[in-house]
């Protein structure tokens, strides 16, 4: 007996070593209860550039340091990268929160997570080099819905590895700041890219009327231009080819080559540069030939090879087109100060963006907005420096050009035709986007948030008019259980029945929602707490009606219900009813699940719940 205690702490030693080196080593920062933040600041990175590591292995390094930026960025290079984070939720509360990666040319992402009470990583796979079909979201950045039971502490682990430039934005949204951000940032890119492909029809009308190629070029710039754009911000991969990962890629390298070479042949010719030096002209021209060769061996050369090279030779061409214009203007050409000014914003933000992907310039909202901006400034510029060569070759040729000016004010009734039709369309897509924004996807009922705003309206409308309301909380008994058995699509299989047939229970003005996770909830108008029980009557004869069946077996299951209702004389607040609501619904779960009970206070102010019979 004496020597077993005797080996007892050495068995306890090495256990507790175990343990400890299980343990996140690094504090866990509080889920922001209403907000959006920026995850750049809290995490500790790690380098691999052997690619080789494993999570386990990462997870043993020593080599592991804290990032102080907002954004890691590492610009572009070969190796993989490791980043790591803990939230945990302090409040009472479940927290459904959104990890976005804001990023969209990341081709490589792999995000494992668990909490405190689990003991395996859950792994999850993201990045462009996946259709994106795949996404957990539908969203052209890489978003991961996550949840937070009270007090969990959720650990996360993420590996990056891209050929492109690695930058790694990270942020925690709730998903109505979410999708209030990605609906904005639509809008503006909506508004950029229909103002850039406007200017180039209308362009491009011009080029068809007047036969002059440096309206062709210049369609050519401005159309790559805004696919570039288009591409590098991820609407292209999400709108046009969402499946073809490699061309996508590919077209990042196809677009930036067509730019280039549009925009030297379009300097070499707006600028006349043969009537000034034959080679300025030559060399505009193997500049374009350049660009045009990058994209011939876009799909030969590696993606990073292929980018850097684009990136040398837009910088030598954008500083050589900034020189030739400059000594064309001091050769007596007017509208020479404008390309210098289009070329000058093209400049600046290109700079920007090669500072940033390179990691000497943070990556954040100005930074990323730079290129379009620069962009656009370059196009409207390009744009009036076209139209004052016009009005120069006017003076020559006064009669010729009035037949031009005649073209030209058609063209632009046409251009407000179209852009009036473009408003039509954004006007529609917005209406989309914000039905999409009040939906449940997978049930088809309004979500949590629409619950909400409705809720506020119908008491305000109960107390005018002195009507009863009801709020009824639904949730699935058992349902991690009947998940765990049946796997996630058997239990969105039911949550979609449960979402049926509450729609199919209410009358028109009222309202069914999915509140969150398995939890539905119900606004009953001008109904007390007797209307509400027979709603609920309904609802269980109908569950109890249908059979569900999934890879051949029968799925099962039961809903409990609390209920608060608001008489006319006593007026509740919104929050008031769902918290009620919420009382009655755990008092219905301890007292054994698959039944209602309804909240009620008594004469004395001491809040009761009971059962009914």
């Amino acid at each position: 007996m004496k020597s077993s205690a005797l080996h007892l702490p050495r068995l306890a030693l090495p256990m507790l070593v175990v343990l400890l080196q299980a343990m996140p080593t690094w504090a866990a920062t509080p889920v922001p209860e209403s907000s959006s933040r920026s995850l750049g600041g809290i995490i500790e990175v790690m380098e691999d550039p052997s690619h080789d590591l494993t999570l386990e292995q990462a997870r043993r390094s020593d080599t592991w340091r804290a990032h102080a930026e907002t954004v890691f960025n590492k610009g572009y290079g070969r190796s993989a990268w490791w980043l790591r984070w803990s939230l945990d939720n302090p409040t009472g509360t479940k927290l459904d929160r959104i990890l976005s990666i804001d990023y969209p040319l990341l081709r490589d992402l792999r995000l494992y997570t668990r909490t405190d009470g689990e003991s395996d990583w859950q792994q999850r796979r993201l990045g462009a080099a996946l259709p994106f079909a795949e996404r957990p979201l539908d969203s052209r950045y890489f978003a991961v819905p996550l949840s937070w039971e009270p007090g969990e502490t959720r650990h996360f682990y993420l590996r990056v590895h891209s050929d492109s430039s690695l930058q790694v934005p990270l942020t925690i949204s709730d998903p109505t700041r979410f999708n209030r951000r990605n609906a904005t940032e639509n809008i503006l890119h909506g508004i950029y890219l229909g103002s850039l492909l406007a200017i180039g029809a209308y362009n491009l009308l011009l080029f068809i009327a007047i036969r002059d190629r440096n309206y062709l070029y210049y369609v050519g710039v401005v159309f790559s231009i805004a696919m570039l754009i288009a591409t590098i911000n991820g609407y292209t991969f999400r709108y046009l080819w969402p499946e073809a990962t490699n061309w996508n890629k590919q077209a990042i390298i196809v677009f930036f080559g067509l730019a280039v070479w549009c925009a030297a042949y379009f300097t070499r010719r707006f600028l006349r540069l043969w009537k000034y030096s034959r080679w300025m002209s030559n060399l505009a021209a193997i500049i374009g030939m350049c660009g045009l060769g990058m994209v011939a061996l876009s799909g030969i050369i590696s993606y990073y090879n292929a980018i850097m090279t684009l990136l040398v030779i837009t910088f030598f061409a954008i500083i050589y087109a900034v020189f030739v214009a400059i000594y064309v203007w001091y050769r007596g050409q007017q509208a020479a100060i404008y390309y210098l000014l289009a070329w000058s914003f093209l400049l600046i933000g290109f700079l920007i963006l090669v500072l940033s992907n390179g990691g000497f310039l943070p990556s954040n909202g100005l930074t990323r907005s730079a290129p379009m901006v620069g962009s656009f400034m370059e196009v409207l510029l390009l744009s009036f420096a076209l139209a004052q060569r016009i009005n120069i070759e006017r003076q020559l040729r006064f009669a010729a050009q009035q037949e031009i000016l005649d073209a030209s004010k058609r063209h632009n009734r046409e251009l407000e035709l179209r852009v009036q039709e473009r408003t039509a369309e954004l006007e529609n897509a917005n209406h989309r986007l914000n039905e999409m924004s009040i939906t449940d996807r997978l049930t088809g009922l309004k979500n949590r948030r629409y619950l909400e705003e409705a809720l506020c309206r119908e008491i305000s409308r109960a107390n005018r008019n002195e009507l009863p309301l009801s709020v009824v909380m639904i949730d699935l008994d058992h349902f991690k259980s009947l998940n765990d058995t049946y796997g996630h699509q058997g239990g969105d299989i039911c949550l979609e029945h449960v979402g049926h047939i509450l729609s199919n229970s209410i009358r028109d003005p009222d309202i069914a929602a999915r509140y969150g996770g398995e939890e539905f909830a119900l606004v009953l108008t001008e109904a007390d707490s007797r209307g509400a029980l027979k709603v609920l009557h309904r609802v269980r004869q109908a569950l109890e009606k249908t059979r569900i069946v999934h890879e051949g077996e029968e799925l099962v299951f039961t809903l409990s219900s609390g209920v608060a209702s608001r008489l006319p004389d006593t007026p509740l607040t919104k929050d008031e009813m769902i918290r009620q609501a919420d009382q009655a619904l755990y008092r219905a779960k301890r007292q054994g699940r698959n039944q209602v009970c309804v909240y009620h206070s008594a004469l004395d102010g001491h809040t009761d719940l009971s059962a009914p019979t």
